[in-house]
Formats: C-alpha cells, structure tokens, sequence
C-alpha cells in the first residue's frame, strides 16, 4: 500500500515537473519576444534622435550661412521690406 502511495505521489510531481517546464519555456519565449521588440524600439528611437539631431544641425547650419552671407529679402511692392532695412541701416535691394 505505501509504495502505491509513493508511486501516485511520484506519478503526480511527474506530471506537475511537465507543467511548470512547459509554463518556463512558454515564459522563456514570451521574454525573448519581449526582449526582441525591445530591442527594435531602441533602435527606432536611436534612429529619430540621430534624425532630429540631423535636422538641428541643417537648419543651425542655414541659419549661420544666412547671417555669413548676409540674406536679402526681396517683396513684391517693397514697400514692407523699405523699412526694415532702413531702420537697421541696411541699403535697398535694387
């Protein structure tokens, strides 16, 4: 009778052992799937910021390529850019 019991016993912790590896592996994958999407979400973000900071850089750069070179607007009438550039003593495009 007790070695029934043992064997019931051992037959029911085999049977919770396959359980709690088949739980262990489903999690294990589950982490790799997470780990994965992790990984592309930093890339993507490493990919925006170095866009942005790309982006920054351009228009820092225009903006000092402007002022070296010295833009000059031109208007249609004129009569809105005439007191600008008189006031900052700036000559009149022709």
């Amino acid at each position: 009778m007790v070695f029934i019991s043992v064997c019931c016993r051992l037959a029911a912790r085999s049977v919770e052992i396959d359980q709690l590896r088949a739980e262990k592996s489903a999690l294990e994958q589950h982490l790799a799937e997470q780990q994965s999407k992790a990984a592309e979400d930093e890339s993507r973000n490493a990919d925006a910021i170095a866009k942005m900071k790309n982006g920054f850089q351009l228009a820092e750069n225009a903006v000092i390529e402007r002022d070296q070179v010295g833009l000059v607007v031109h208007c249609v009438n004129r009569s809105c850019c005439a007191p600008f550039f008189v006031q900052y003593g700036h000559i009149l495009p022709p």
